[in-house]
């Protein structure tokens, strides 16, 4: 389990080994990737959201393992890497953001559309 202090580390430096999910959030997590379908019908959902908006912020359906306390999001945006820090300045004014980074390539399962994990307080 990630506290706020382990993901500080992470903050704009991706880790280099996949981090966990609990348990039954990685058994769904498989479960919904062998369907083609369900990727297709996710990645259409967050390219029509970002048709009309600069980024498209949700909660991730199938979290990292964190403490109670923290939120873990996801922001799919288009555009330059760049825009990484633009995003995160909007971002942190809205939220407490403990850490936001975009993952390596080899730990991305979604290579598709560019995204930030993005993990809050949420007290």
């Amino acid at each position: 389990m990630l506290s706020a202090t382990e993901l500080k580390k992470f903050h704009f430096n991706p880790p280099r080994v996949g981090l966990k999910r609990d348990p039954n959030v990685q058994e769904d997590y498989d479960e919904n990737m062998k369907e083609k379908k369900n990727l297709s019908s996710f990645l259409d959902n967050v390219n029509r959201n970002l048709d009309s908006n600069c980024y498209y912020l949700c909660d991730n359906d199938y979290p990292y393992w964190t403490e109670k306390n923290i939120k873990h999001l996801v922001c799919w945006y288009r555009g330059p890497s760049e825009k990484q820090k633009e995003i995160y300045d909007e971002l942190n004014t809205k939220f407490d953001i403990i850490s936001c980074w975009k993952n390596l390539s080899v730990n991305c399962s979604i290579k598709q559309i560019h995204h930030l994990h993005i993990f809050i307080r949420t007290e």
